[in-house]
């Protein structure tokens, strides 16, 4: 029971998070947009050579509502065209899908359809550009990105009904023929906008979209989402949870002090949280890494260089990534008017080489250079200050790693792990935490 509790609290956020009102919300696609708006290439060459811009919007007769028709000349793969709805699928919504009905299937049943992103090329069908994705009715294949198709499912002709659902939980676009489904046709799916596409290509091609003004053939996505959000409950309720060791005031504060001692700094930790127990590696050396924080935060890299070889003699040959940033951390503070050339001096020397077998060394010799070509100026004075602050987190970062322990404190972890929630809560994620909410659910 305790479990289930915890996992329905990390289902039900508040009413603080849902981010957006019905007024802010995005509107959901409803129709086709006239494809005479979007990009179009020269396609055909005249008999005299001179190539010609055909227009894909002489090639589609859209409407009444959200019928298509093709009434283009349909002699080969150049005469495609194809429409996008009027809106993208509105980024809150975690499963969205549409149908198109094939009311003509045409000469040759060349249509295809899918979702798209809003630059894709009028000229082509589904899937045949970048950004793109199409199930082909004529031959079953599916495209993406690619004028080389993947079987798939079966062909579809006059009568039948199309279903493409896009998932943006799972990050796949799945596709079903007259309410059966046909599996999941693309994955890793990672746009984040995309288009209700169909495009046509033969004479006499003609179909009618379902953006959910009736109901779907295939499964609802309110089903399909309660199935999803079903999975992610089985998921979370597997992972074991812990006993509560105390009260949320004391992981509070073993929180706040376990930063503290990330950070640099054991002797508030100590003030606000007073060890009752085994102290921490960080705690043991706190002394030691007082001084060595104080003497980097004052600008004097040789002595906390001298610091480090007395009381961790190994760190500087075995952690290039700190005896990198005290070079670099020396020149900066040697960058100083009237020093310009032992400053230079050093740099040759020490940082040249160095630079390259660091991850981020192009980037910390141009802020180096510029402290060195302006040291007397507000941006130098706040790089060597945030140059200082980096060092002593890097230096800590390892004796936590030295120790066995994450190299960020908890808290940090924590901020990050709120930080990617937000942001997915923004990617469709949000309606799967929160069950009760259905305002970004498509209706159908």
């Amino acid at each position: 029971m305790e479990r289930a509790r915890y996992v329905d609290s990390l289902c039900h956020p508040s009413q603080s998070m849902s981010r957006t009102t019905q007024d802010e919300r995005e509107p959901w696609p409803s129709t086709w947009e006239s494809p005479s708006v979007r990009p179009r290439r020269p396609m055909r060459s005249s008999d005299s050579g001179i190539d010609v811009s055909t227009n894909p919007a002489s090639f589609l007769q859209i409407g009444p509502g959200t019928r298509i028709r093709y009434v283009g000349p349909g002699e080969d793969d150049r005469d495609a065209a194809n429409v996008v709805a009027d809106c993208p699928v509105p980024s809150d919504c975690p499963v969205y899908c549409f149908e198109v009905e094939i009311l003509c299937q045409g000469s040759s049943g060349l249509i295809g359809v899918g979702f798209a992103t809003r630059n894709v090329e009028v000229n082509v069908l589904p899937g045949w550009a970048e950004g793109s994705y199409g199930y082909h009715g004529d031959d079953g294949n599916i495209f993406r990105g690619s004028g080389q198709g993947t079987p798939f499912g079966p062909e579809f002709i006059t009568g039948d009904v199309i279903s493409c659902i896009w998932c943006k939980v799972r990050q796949t676009i799945s596709f079903a023929k007259n309410g059966v489904d046909l599996g999941v046709a693309f994955r890793n799916v990672r746009e984040r906008k995309l288009y209700p596409t169909i495009g046509l290509r033969t004479f006499n091609e003609e179909a009618v979209a379902n953006f959910g003004a009736k109901p779907f053939l295939c499964k609802p996505p309110k089903e399909l989402l309660a199935e999803i959000r079903e999975e992610a409950y089985l998921e979370m309720g597997s992972v074991p949870i812990p006993a509560p060791s105390g009260s949320p005031d004391m992981l509070l504060g073993d929180l706040v002090k376990d930063y503290l001692l990330h950070s640099g700094f054991p002797a508030t930790a100590r003030a606000i949280a007073p060890a009752d127990g085994p102290s921490s590696v960080l705690e043991s050396d706190a002394a030691a890494l007082a001084a060595i924080q104080s003497a980097v935060l004052a600008g004097d890299a040789d002595r906390a260089e001298e610091l480090l070889a007395s009381h961790l003699p190994d760190i500087l040959g075995e952690e290039p990534n700190i005896s990198f940033r005290l070079k670099c951390q020396r020149f900066m503070e040697m960058s100083k008017p009237g020093n310009e050339a032992d400053a230079i001096s050093y740099g040759m020397e020490h940082l040249s080489e160095a630079s390259a077998q660091h991850p981020m060394g192009k980037e910390i010799l141009s802020d180096a250079a510029m402290v060195l070509a302006f040291p007397d100026s507000p941006d130098a004075c706040e790089l060597r200050a945030s140059y200082r602050w980096q060092l002593v987190s890097a230096i800590v970062s390892c004796l936590q790693i030295r120790a066995g322990r994450p190299p960020c404190s908890p808290l940090e972890r924590l901020v990050r792990h709120a930080k990617l929630v937000w942001r997915e809560l923004g990617m469709g994620m949000d309606p799967l935490l929160s069950p009760g909410e259905d305002a970004h659910l498509q209706r159908s």
